[in-house]
């Protein structure tokens, strides 16, 4: 009987663990951006412009680009899956945050455990701008391509695609950078990193520190 019971014992700890044991409404996931999955896309695209503009069979360099382009698009596509799967999950308890890494209980830290990033405006601009003006650069290039051809063109097509991508990138950055909370979250255990950055929107950091025994991060 007594193994019976650490068994089940066991089972029950191991249960308290995991984040499958936690009900929805008491959850609060980071909101991730879609960065990966924007380059996936125009990564695939870029390869299946390039293999239906290529002669049959293709050449030995058309192979070697095509494979190139469409194993970073798959890479970068299973990179956005893998980051929403393994989501950093925080769920407060009696005034203690337990965060949840890849679905387990990675640790429990108070309130103050947990700071704000600050948004720094001017590294926003000098690294926004530049992308900004490359975007309307290649917009403006790839629709008097197309323009000028009065046909759809396969390189017209492909600057077009880059400008558009170059744009979603810039909204999903912002929207990220300003309409989401930042929160730097302690690591457990790591040679690389003290603290993680999880993004929630407002409605989930209200939810998160607004009770009277949760505390507000610094």
């Amino acid at each position: 009987m007594g193994n019976g019971n650490e068994a089940y014992q066991e089972m029950m700890e191991g249960a308290e663990r995991s984040l499958d044991y936690v009900p929805e409404d008491r959850r609060v996931a980071e909101r991730l951006g879609w960065q990966p999955g924007i380059w996936a896309s125009f990564c695939l695209l870029l390869g299946c412009l390039i293999l239906a503009e290529c002669k049959w069979p293709p050449g030995l360099i058309t192979m070697e680009l095509l494979g190139v382009v469409f194993f970073a698009g798959l890479v970068l596509a299973v990179w956005q899956a893998a980051m929403h799967r393994n989501r950093t999950v925080l769920v407060r308890e009696d005034g203690l945050i337990r965060v949840y890494r890849k679905r387990r209980l990675d640790m429990v830290v108070v309130a103050g455990d947990i700071r704000i990033e600050k948004a720094d405006i001017v590294v926003i601009l000098k690294i926004g701008a530049p992308l900004a003006i490359a975007a309307a650069l290649f917009l403006g290039v790839g629709i008097t391509m197309l323009w000028r051809e009065r046909e759809v063109s396969s390189d017209g097509l492909i600057v077009l695609a880059l400008g558009l991508t170059l744009v979603a990138s810039l909204a999903s950055a912002f929207w990220t950078r300003f309409f989401r909370r930042h929160l730097l979250v302690p690591v457990r255990n790591s040679r690389w990193l003290a603290e993680e950055t999880v993004l929630v929107s407002a409605r989930q950091f209200e939810d998160l520190f607004s009770g009277k025994d949760g505390g507000r991060p610094l």
